[in-house]
């Protein structure tokens, strides 16, 4: 069951609709649209010796969300100019509709309900007020570029744990050993998406690393840095207090080289062959090697799961 419906302007400002709570806001939500499963698109193609046509391929269309808002005028609404709860009246309340659904520009729509909460981009269409009617209120209809929703808590995963090795009774020692950390080869990911997810991949390294190699040991797939252009763009190769971040998601794809808190862009470092790497629905296995250091780097995988709908 829905519970409520967070908007987040392009500019940050957010309103969180509660379909239990309209006088809180003001809205109440009548209907919500477009949040199942979106339609696809089949290509075929005719061919003239044979009847119907040949499968060539499908693709998910954007999606488009319309909500249909009532304004609801029995409110009491906090007044962050005074610092106190009074009613608004409809005018107030189509411009605040106004506000929070801006026309032509990009909004995030964070739904929760039962299992959890859920985002989705998109962008307005259309805010049509309803003014000449008994009833007032708006049919607000946005399209979102990517019609998958993704899971609001990212999942987090680390290729190394801290071992502690401290123990009473002690005797301490110059070179006393208070924990240690262990690497693991590789981890095993259990992806319940929809549909294949890009990654963000996380490197922290702790001394020298050669030519990192991060493994899809089921697609046979890798990301390779390599270590010489690295150096030939920043001076030096992959060092001690270095953090890499490479992101492989669909449209926002990138590698940052973190180093003395700058921000270095090192995609142009990738190896020729190597391939983005994504999740798939059911069992994934990553690794990583080096040619020297391996030991060296901390890795972490954080994604977040993408749905066909809520």
């Amino acid at each position: 069951m829905i519970k409520s419906f967070k908007i987040t302007t392009y500019l940050g400002d957010s309103i969180e609709l509660d379909i239990r709570k309209p006088e809180d806001t003001g809205f109440l939500i009548s209907s919500v649209t477009g949040i199942t499963l979106p339609a696809a698109t089949i290509s075929a193609t005719d061919v003239a010796t044979m009847d119907g046509a040949v499968y060539s391929g499908a693709r998910l269309s954007k999606r488009n969300i319309v909500f249909a808002i009532i304004f609801y005028e029995d409110n009491n609404i906090y007044d962050p100019n005074t610092g106190e709860r009074r009613r608004y009246d409809v005018e107030e309340l189509r411009h605040k509709c106004y506000k929070y659904f801006p026309i032509k520009k990009e909004i995030t729509i964070h739904i929760t309900n039962d299992s959890g909460t859920y985002r989705i981009s998109g962008y307005i269409e259309s805010n049509e007020s309803a003014v000449f009617t008994k009833q007032e209120g708006a049919a607000i209809s946005v399209i979102c570029p990517d019609p998958y929703f993704t899971k609001e808590e990212t999942s987090s995963i680390q290729l190394q744990d801290v071992i502690g090795a401290f123990h009473f009774p002690v005797m301490f020692q110059p070179t006393q050993q208070f924990g240690m950390i262990k690497t693991y080869p590789a981890t095993d990911i259990n992806y319940d998406g929809a549909a294949d997810t890009g990654l963000t991949i996380r490197i922290f390294a702790i001394g020298a690393i050669t030519n990192l190699v991060i493994n899809d040991l089921l697609k046979h797939e890798y990301m390779k840095l390599d270590s010489s252009k690295i150096q030939k763009k920043t001076g030096a190769g992959i060092i001690a207090k270095d953090e890499i971040r490479i992101n492989t998601r669909r449209g926002k794809k990138s590698i940052t080289l973190i180093r003395n808190g700058k921000n270095i862009n090192i995609l142009n470092c990738l190896d020729r062959n190597s391939k983005w790497l994504t999740l798939s629905n059911g069992a994934n296995r990553f690794g990583f090697t080096a040619d020297s250091g391996r030991l060296n780097a901390q890795v972490t995988f954080e994604y977040e799961p993408r749905y066909l709908g809520v």
